[in-house]
């Protein structure tokens, strides 16, 4: 199981300042994707939204996993390192 530090480290690679978990659900933000990684986002989760003009991404977490978890994973395969 992961800890919230890997979700920070996370976000400081990609230089998420505002990250917020509420109703089951996460919103990123700043997030710059390029077009790659925007397709890349339709295929990993075909419900998020990505916000052009926010810059922010809101992404369901599933109900049976833990948050920081799978946003770690998730932001891993959408933006590799």
């Amino acid at each position: 199981m992961l800890n919230v530090g890997y979700l920070r480290a996370e976000c400081h690679r990609l230089g998420l300042r505002d990250v917020s978990i509420a109703a089951g659900q996460a919103r990123l933000a700043p997030l710059q994707l390029k077009t790659s990684a925007e397709m890349r986002l339709q295929r990993l989760a075909r419900n998020a939204i990505f916000k052009h003009d926010l810059q922010q991404l809101v992404i369901p977490i599933p109900r049976d996993a833990e948050p920081a978890e799978f946003l770690v994973a998730f932001l891993r395969e959408l933006v590799p390192a």
